[in-house]
């Protein structure tokens, strides 16, 4: 798949249809090629340092790159190399794909990880919209997108999911702590108590 001549250190290799991709060192940075069965070719095309993580869906090729100050998104669907980040975030990592849909992470302008997704012509767009930080790891499948993220209010880590022919963030169930648990059984049992005392004074006043 890898020509020695080309390329070093190759790495993280990706398949889809028969047409393999990866990360290999030009002997300044790395770059991404792709192997279609005719030989090794340079898909990473631009002027950026540092091209990682190849991600391939039906010939569409998407990676990061280090552009001027940050990392970028980038994909190669056999018409050259475009930007798929427009600047909205920073430090874009993780990207993935499926059919039009490209899914990464990146920081928002506080800093918090959040998941991504460019559809084409609409650009970049926010998805993980809720309740949660430190978003990470986006996955895509059938149009659903899941990650996993940080619950501000019980601080723990939940997964969130996202349906992009059904628009909307899908949280986690919310499920009552240790705590919450005590003073929901303590509820039951007044409940209970008062219901019984009720019906014996109702029984006693028929009498």
């Amino acid at each position: 798949m890898s020509d020695g001549g080309i390329s070093s250190q190759n790495r993280n290799a990706q398949v889809s249809e028969n047409v393999v991709v990866w990360e290999g060192f030009d002997g300044v940075t790395f770059q991404v090629y792709k192997n279609d069965g005719n030989g090794q070719t340079l898909v990473s095309t631009g002027s950026n340092m540092n091209n990682l993580d190849p991600k391939i869906h039906k010939g569409v090729i998407v990676w990061r790159a280090f552009g001027v100050v940050t990392f970028q998104i980038y994909k190669n669907d056999g018409s050259g190399q475009k930007l798929v980040s427009d600047g909205i975030s920073t430090n874009n990592i993780s990207p993935t794909l499926q059919d039009d849909k490209i899914v990464w992470q990146g920081r928002n302008s506080d800093r918090l990880w959040q998941i991504y997704i460019n559809e084409g012509e609409e650009g970049q767009k926010l998805i993980s919209t809720g309740i949660s930080i430190r978003n990470n790891f986006p996955q895509i499948d059938n149009g659903t997108i899941v990650w996993q993220g940080l619950d501000v209010n019980n601080q723990i880590n939940e997964i969130y999911a996202f349906n992009c022919f059904e628009p909307g963030e899908i949280f986690p169930p919310v499920i009552p702590t240790l705590g919450q648990w005590s003073i929901i059984i303590l509820g039951m049992i007044f409940l209970i108590f008062g219901v019984s005392r009720i019906n014996k004074r109702s029984s006693t006043t028929n009498w």
